[in-house]
């Protein structure tokens, strides 16, 4: 892979990324104008729920779509998602019209907007198919202008509803705003899609089906370790909810949006094109490290001299930009970034196990992250901590588990060609 064509396609995801954040970051001071950190608790909280969701609406079978040689069969796992999503939306439906939700004594909380759920789960998945059919067919351009559009829509929706609601329904601003930004989305990339296949056949559903079938294995390891992941990921906003209410929640929330998320979704696009540089390399040579420590110093060229700014100046900058009612969250946000900032090199990198099949690795990884924050999150509680403890318990968990997955990516990346290929086959499960 030339470096040229890695910056450029990086430049193509990252930069439509980056672009989109600073379009987020700088509505930031009108939306603590318009909701109040309760409402953005909400918010935080239906993400979050919506997060854990997602993985089951697709059974994150998009991540197989850039794997078959043949452009037909990556055709029939599209198709295969777009399917699993349907129908995990419509259970879904049927789960609310049920009384599920009253029934377990939550009903109340997402009276307003329960029926978003199964909508946002459809068009998520739509998204989220088409979002790796480009990536697999190299147009990075799509996905990067594809996010630019959705913010800037959700961006308009979130600020005209939360000035014209009443206050009773103002929540319903941040929840349609969020609904609508994965709306566009996955109606710009369907219509690319479309648009570049004229003739792309009808769906054979025995062909889907035999893509399923093939991919089953793929399919369980993901759904497990995905889904162990999501929890991973929100449990501290669940735990933050039920622990110091969403009020405290809210403070959180924006915190995180301001600093993990914007970095997280630049590393996660350079990920992916390093994903398939990646396997592309692997497939050819058996091994990829070159890719990766380029990576690695491209992270860290990228990343340090952002972070150290943040982190010195981020609480009083919070607090001068957004109110002096909003200050927790500059401290939460400083809090953060410590942990922000190792995320942010190893998420780029993080792709090497499935790149190799190390799916026994991804499982026990995700499940040994998981019960280690539980158990942090629990002693908290019955502890009863200060928040801001609970925060650094956190952060202190992710450093940990991201220093030692770069260690282990890097024996990934060395392959077959460097004599690691037993300790791969371990971590497979191959005997």
């Amino acid at each position: 892979m030339s470096r040229n064509r890695f910056l450029i396609d990086s430049f193509f995801l990252s930069g439509g990324v980056a672009v989109s954040q600073v379009m987020s970051l700088a509505a930031l001071p009108i939306y603590s104008w318009l909701y109040t950190p309760e409402e953005f608790g909400a918010l935080t909280l239906y993400i979050s729920i919506i997060s854990i969701l997602m993985v089951f609406s697709t059974l994150r079978f998009e991540q197989a779509i850039v794997l078959p040689e043949s452009k037909e069969d990556a055709r029939n796992v599209l198709n295969a998602v777009l399917g699993i999503s349907s129908v995990f939306s419509l259970v879904t439906l049927g789960l609310l019209l049920s009384g599920v939700l009253d029934a377990l004594g939550y009903g109340g909380s997402f009276e307003l907007y329960r029926y978003f759920v199964p909508m946002n789960i459809l068009v998520g998945g739509v998204a989220a198919g088409f979002r790796y059919w480009f990536i697999r067919e190299g147009k990075f351009h799509i996905v990067g202008l594809g996010v630019i559009l959705s913010t800037g829509s959700s961006i308009l929706i979130t600020v005209l509803l939360g000035y014209f609601l009443p206050d009773e329904y103002r929540v319903l601003g941040l929840i349609s705003g969020r609904v609508f930004q994965d709306v566009v989305f996955a109606s710009f990339v369907l219509a690319r899609y479309l648009l570049d296949n004229p003739r792309s056949g009808r769906i054979r559903p025995r062909l889907v089906y035999e893509s399923i079938v093939g991919y089953r294995y793929l399919i369980g390891t993901l759904v497990s370790s995905h889904g162990i992941s999501s929890l991973y990921l929100q449990l501290p906003k669940l735990a933050i909810s039920f622990i110091y209410g969403n009020t405290a929640l809210g403070y959180y929330g924006l915190a995180e949006r301001m600093v993990g998320v914007p970095s997280m979704l630049v590393s996660n696009a350079i990920g992916e094109v390093y994903r398939q540089r990646s396997a592309k390399s692997w497939n050819e040579v058996g091994s990829f490290v070159d890719n990766y420590l380029s990576t690695i110093k491209y992270m860290l060229l990228l990343g340090i001299p952002v972070y150290v700014v943040a982190f010195l100046f981020a609480p009083d900058l919070i607090s001068y930009v957004l109110g002096a009612s909003w200050s927790d969250s500059g401290r939460f946000a400083q809090i953060l970034l410590v942990g922000g900032a190792v995320g942010f090199v190893s998420t780029a990198v993080d792709k090497g196990a499935l790149i190799v099949g190390a799916y026994k690795y991804i499982f026990w990884w995700h499940s040994l992250k998981f019960v280690t924050k539980l158990v942090v999150v629990g002693v908290i509680y019955i502890l009863g901590v200060s928040i801001e403890t609970m925060i650094m318990s956190i952060v202190a968990v992710r450093i940990v588990f991201y220093v030692v997955d770069l260690y282990v990516e890097y024996v990934f990346s060395k392959g077959q060609s460097h004599g690691v290929t037993k300790r791969i086959a371990d971590l497979q499960g191959v005997s």
